[in-house]
Formats: C-alpha cells, structure tokens, sequence
C-alpha cells in the first residue's frame, strides 16, 4: 500500500471527504520548499488519486490534518519480513515492516529524518528503491 492509499484509507476511516480534508490540509498553510507556496486543492487531489508524488515535506501536515501520528501514514504501506528462495537459494528480504521493534529502529530513524532531506535525495532513494522492489518482485 502507498502512502497515498494509505491516507485515502485513513479518510474513510475518519468518514472525511477529500474536499474537507483538502481544505483543511490548506488552512494549516503548509508551504512547499521547491516554490515557497501552499499547495493548490488540485495539487492535493493529485496527491491523493497517486497521479502526483506526495512531496515529503507535507507528511507532518497531512498528519497534523488528520489528526494522527507521522508513523500512521506508514502503517500498511510495508509487507512484514517475508523472506523468499531465489532459484539459485540464496534468501533475499523482501520487505519491511514498519512494527517498531528492536530490528527496525533503522527505519523508524530513516522515516523520522526524511522530512530533512533535499527533494533530489528523496527522489534518487524512491528510484534505487522501486528498481530492487521490481528485481525482488521477480523472485
């Protein structure tokens, strides 16, 4: 699950509408790095229908509008460890769960940092990423 879905889910759960939520979103005044400006209802919409990439620095808004934890967002959005047998039998991780117990405090520290980093970092890491999801796909 994306981030993105995750917060749909999360507006259904909270029975508000994208509108609302969009609305409310803007009256925290949330200003984007890359132009110094509040993103439009459309740029938001974009965001939630997954058509634009959810912008790193908004996550503590969009938390802040939905009344909840940063951490929320990410709930569901990593499979549990799942390990699977590459035909040559070396064992590779699939994915990771964001269940903050010793093994994962790496990744909470990650997701903590993240809003610090510059957009061409971020925007490298979802690259490198989505390349070792597709080969750990494969397998």
């Amino acid at each position: 699950m994306e981030v993105y879905e995750r917060i749909n889910q999360l507006l259904l759960e909270k029975n508000i509408s994208k509108r609302d939520f969009a609305k409310k979103l803007r009256s925290i005044e949330p200003k984007l790095k890359s132009t110094g400006e509040i993103p439009t209802e459309k740029a938001i919409y974009g965001y939630l229908n997954g058509k634009s990439g959810l912008k790193i620095e908004l996550i503590p808004y969009i938390a802040e509008a939905l009344n909840i934890k940063e951490q929320e967002l990410f709930e569901n959005t990593l499979e549990k460890n799942t390990y699977s047998k590459h035909e040559s039998g070396t064992a590779c991780v699939k994915e990771s769960v964001l269940s903050y117990n010793e093994e994962d405090k790496q990744l909470k520290i990650l997701i903590e940092l993240l809003p610090y980093a510059p957009n061409t970092l971020i925007e490298n890491l979802i690259e490198k990423l989505e390349k070792i999801k597709k080969i750990s796909d494969l397998v």
